[in-house]
């Protein structure tokens, strides 16, 4: 992965320590700032009732809530693509030199968070085109041009290895299977909290489409671009492009924690169309909330019980395997706190009795520490076979087992 977000949680556990609560502290704040940044989305597009109602659709989001309490890098990819929204808004009122560079700093940042991001940009691209075109003024052309360079620049140190991994991900292809069309509805299915909402908003699409007053008023056709025309571009670009590029292509990135970004774009159509659509009478807008928190789960799981799982295999008091190889950082975190801040990993773990390996070759099984635990962290899964396993039972007797969530294994043998 790029590594703005471990840049970052590489000095905020230095100054809070390494405990669950610490690492994910850091998600949550770049979740709880894209709070505010919704609502200026909201107020700059239409008034405050849309700001207020996004953020409501934000906070009672499953996906969201769920990937803002992670140590991983979606909180600040969604908090630099709502402050790329609201730049392009702003962008859209009066283009000027100060916005362009600070949407080309921040695109550029999206780059160094999350590879999702080359499927993002050129539809950032092509708005911000679509707006010089629009102003026809040489402010406007200097501020696009402006954007481009501040991109360029910040990307370029990191280009070599962007094209590394291109080539490796064009010969290799991701672990992504390949959609079918059902997944378009899928995704959506889940980004709105289940099928209710869905329902609601095509309901309400529909009620526009069919109400030729409200349509022109809400999305005027003599306007070449306006700002909520831009979000609805933005997002459904983003989403088919994703979805064609995993259909046909040998990279498949159409997933739901790569897109759940996306749901930003959603919510603002839909909370502009809401609005659009009740008109003035407000109270009826609480019906869209109550359906929305209807399907929020805030107790959702992402399916892993490595605290679990590594209490289970030191309650046997040997030797351990683990394979693939790089849990062995998941399983230090769990086991030995002191290995860990040592930054211990690989062979430099094997004097601790501590085994990440591949295969049997790269050990004396002879000299390990009985009981042999192996720690199976989805073989299966990433290379098709559980190689390890297989080794293990031909030179040993496997006494006990057990399965984890996630579909990882502990094995016990003597």
């Amino acid at each position: 992965n790029p590594p703005l977000h471990f840049y970052l949680l590489h000095f905020w556990i230095k100054w809070f320590g390494i405990s669950a609560e610490s690492t994910r502290s850091l998600s949550l704040i770049f979740s709880i700032l894209t709070l505010p940044i919704l609502f200026q989305i909201g107020r700059k597009i239409m008034h405050e009732h849309l700001g207020i109602l996004l953020m409501l659709l934000f906070t009672c989001s499953n996906f969201h809530h769920s990937f803002g309490l992670e140590a991983r890098a979606y909180a600040l990819f969604t908090f630099l693509f709502a402050v790329i929204l609201l730049l392009l808004v702003r962008t859209h009122e009066k283009p000027t030199l100060l916005k362009s560079s600070l949407l080309g700093l921040v695109c550029a940042g999206l780059f160094y968070t999350h590879y999702i991001a080359i499927v993002v940009i050129p539809w950032v691209f092509l708005l911000h085109i679509l707006m010089s075109f629009k102003h026809q003024t040489k402010k406007a052309w200097w501020s696009f041009a402006l954007f481009m360079f501040i991109f360029t620049v910040f990307l370029l140190p990191y280009l070599p290895i962007f094209i590394e991994r291109l080539n490796h991900v064009q010969k290799a292809g991701t672990w992504v299977d390949r959609p079918n069309w059902s997944a378009v509805y899928g995704l959506l299915n889940k980004f709105l909290n289940g099928p209710l909402t869905l329902i609601l908003f095509i309901v309400i699409l529909v009620g526009l489409i069919f109400s030729k007053r409200l349509i022109y008023k809400s999305f005027p056709l003599n306007k070449r671009l306006t700002p909520i025309t831009m979000v609805f571009l933005l997002t459904v670009g983003i989403y088919m492009s994703s979805f064609f590029i995993s259909l046909i292509g040998n990279t498949s990135v159409f997933l739901d924690r790569y897109l759940f970004f996306l749901s930003l774009g959603m919510y603002i159509v839909l909370g502009y169309a809401v609005i659009k659509l009740i008109n003035k009478n407000l109270k009826i807008i609480i019906l869209p909330i109550i359906i929305f928190i209807i399907g929020f789960n805030p107790f959702r799981t992402h399916n892993r019980e490595s605290d679990v799982l590594v209490a289970y295999a030191k309650s046997f008091n040997g030797s351990y395997v683990i394979t693939p190889p790089h849990y062995d950082l998941t399983f230090i975190y769990h086991a030995d706190e002191a290995l860990f801040r040592a930054q211990k990993e690989g062979s430099a773990l094997f004097p601790h009795d501590i085994y990440p390996i591949y295969g049997l070759h790269e050990i004396e099984i002879e000299h390990l520490k009985k009981p042999v635990v192996l720690i199976d962290a989805g073989a299966r899964f990433l290379y098709g076979e559980e190689k390890l396993k297989t080794e293990l039972m031909e030179r040993l007797t496997l006494v006990e087992q057990r399965e984890f969530a996630g579909g990882y294994w502990v094995y016990v043998f003597e």
